[in-house]
């Protein structure tokens, strides 16, 4: 049910999609007698376009996400390696019948990379829920994706079944049903790792944050040649997380809102 509202409620909350429905409802409403009530709400849009598209709103809000959990060097120790599934394009890759690339790929490529430097730790990719006309066709694409990278994936577990980040946690869990005391490193985007990490220490599953895939520089820097859509693109992105992490918090799925490193 949880699952089902967040998927009605999101494309309302998105801010492309809010400013959207403003500027069609209120240029409709002007031709009406509720004129002011069209303004308004073309006033809305506009000022949406103005925080959303021309300032660098959505970038600043992807600085605070990815500093929050900042880059390392691998430990000399790593019993396994849990990496939150994207990189590959599902339904390009079935139309193609290849390996289609996808924002996050670098997750993938994180994942090739920790494999070689430590071949005894448990490996799995939780990708997710796949298409249910074709699963294998998917996993098969990002099979060959981290094979072209120099991965094995005969020695990689692979998850299908999570349909969001808190499920790609519980199968995960209940694939290698990790041991206290073992050292488990979690490759996510940088911009995801707060909520991946509020997610595991809820369920009492200590990892090592291990970000990839920066969006931004880590600086709160003004670029004064406005790049709209890239905005716009930035800021639907970093409200979509700040919304999971409250939405997360309400349900009881985690223990705090805004996780920090330990120690």
């Amino acid at each position: 049910m949880l699952f089902v509202l967040s998927k009605l409620v999101w494309p309302l909350l998105n801010p492309a999609n809010l400013m959207a429905l403003l500027l069609v409802c209120g240029a409709g409403l002007l031709w009406t007698r509720w004129q002011k009530l069209g303004r308004i709400l073309v006033a809305g849009a506009a000022l949406l376009v103005l925080l959303a598209g021309l300032l660098p709103t959505g970038t600043w809000l992807l600085v605070m996400l990815e500093r929050r959990f900042p880059q390392i060097d691998p430990p000399a120790h790593v019993d396994g390696i849990i990496t939150l599934g994207d990189g590959v394009d599902s339904e390009l890759s079935q139309r193609y019948g290849r390996p289609a690339l996808a924002d996050s790929v670098e997750r993938l490529a994180a994942l090739a990379e920790l494999q070689h430097l430590y071949p005894n730790a448990v490996a799995v990719y939780a990708g997710g829920i796949a298409p249910l006309d074709a699963p294998v066709k998917v996993s098969d694409a990002v099979g060959q994706a981290l094979a072209q990278m120099g991965a094995d994936p005969s020695r990689i577990l692979f998850e299908w079944g999570a349909r969001n980040t808190r499920e790609n946690a519980l199968i995960a869990r209940d694939l290698v049903k990790p041991a206290a005391g073992q050292v488990w490193l979690l490759v996510t985007s940088a911009f995801h790792m707060p909520r991946a990490v509020a997610v595991f220490r809820g369920l009492d599953w200590p990892v090592v944050p291990y970000p990839v895939d920066p969006r931004t520089t880590g600086r709160f820097e003004f670029d004064p040649s406005p790049d709209v859509a890239g905005q716009l693109g930035a800021t639907s992105l970093s409200v979509k997380e700040y919304v999971g992490l409250f939405a997360y918090r309400l349900f009881g799925w985690t223990k705090e809102v805004f996780p920090a490193p330990h120690g």
